[in-house]
């Protein structure tokens, strides 16, 4: 099944260097910007020597709106997500990287299908313990997350 492409525009945050969306954790290529022209502030007088190309091109310039960075009552998407891997880095005693552990948090982030700071979820660190340990219930019960 393709993944579908992230087209959101609220927020997000740079997690390992890739900006990442707070409303579905996907990674993007960059953060997100709206590009608009605006018109340059001109006094009088400035360009009435200049050519008219110039004149013409001197008078806008491109501005560049990016989106918010992501945080709820404090915490950046960015800590929450390492909070989560760090969970994981310690509960498997350093078996899995926080490398690893940041990628499967996000992974888990877009499973859960809730948008960061939502109402129905705690977004502080006992949250996102809450968030790590209960899906490693899985791991015990299932015996995938061991070598044996």
């Amino acid at each position: 099944m393709a993944k579908t492409k992230c087209t959101h525009t609220k927020s997000g945050d740079t997690i390992n260097g890739t900006w990442v969306c707070s409303q579905c954790f996907h990674k993007l290529e960059g953060r997100v910007a709206k590009l608009s022209m605006e018109k340059k502030p001109t006094y009088h007088g400035e360009l009435d020597e200049a050519p008219l190309s110039v004149r013409l091109l001197d008078r806008f310039r491109q501005k560049v709106e990016y989106v918010p960075v992501a945080s709820h009552d404090g915490i950046t998407l960015s800590e929450f997500v390492r909070k989560i891997a760090s969970r994981f880095v310690s509960r498997t005693r350093g078996a899995m990287s926080m490398d690893e552990a940041t990628n499967y948090a996000l992974d888990l982030m877009q499973d859960i299908g809730a948008e960061f700071g939502d109402i129905n979820y705690s977004w502080d660190s006992g949250g996102a313990f809450e968030i790590a340990d209960e899906d490693m219930q899985y791991w015990d019960a299932e015996s995938s997350g061991s070598n044996g």
